[in-house]
């Protein structure tokens, strides 16, 4: 584990894929994912929790991202939007199911069963990393559900 701009970086790779974390981050201690397909050259981010230079500093080591997808509304997980829309120009991605982000800061919807759409996960990891889910990660506004 590495430390960037004051938030710790695991990095795991399988094969072709490439998973960095960083974090945790912010008051609340979330995690940013950036998720490499090392062969076609292109990345996903998942959340933009707060700490902009940490997360920044990441995303330019791993080359940027092409898309970005925001978990759910909670302002743990999008603090730092501006910023990293205004460093990346990547699209941003919510669940289907997502009411609370307003419709124009959401350049597209994943939804259940589509090719590439968001999958239920209930063994899914929270958004501090440890396993199981969190107490603000459940109720219908989740939006993209098993992040």
């Amino acid at each position: 584990m590495t430390t960037t701009a004051r938030a710790p970086i695991e990095v795991y790779e399988d094969g072709e894929a490439r998973i960095v974390k960083v974090g945790p981050m912010g008051p609340y201690g979330n995690n940013a994912y950036i998720v490499r397909d090392t062969s076609a050259h292109a990345g996903l981010l998942i959340d933009m929790p707060l700490e902009e230079a940490p997360l920044l500093a990441a995303i330019t080591a791993e080359g940027g991202v092409q898309t970005i997808v925001a978990s759910h509304w909670h302002l743990d997980h999008w603090a730092t939007y501006d910023a990293v829309r205004a460093a990346t120009g990547a699209p941003v991605l919510v669940g289907d199911a997502e009411i609370n982000i307003p419709e124009e800061r959401i350049d597209g919807r994943l939804r259940e069963g589509e090719p590439g759409g968001a999958r239920p996960r209930p063994e899914a990891a929270r958004s501090d990393g440890r396993p199981g889910r969190d107490h603000h990660h459940s109720g219908p506004d989740r939006g993209v559900r098993g992040w």
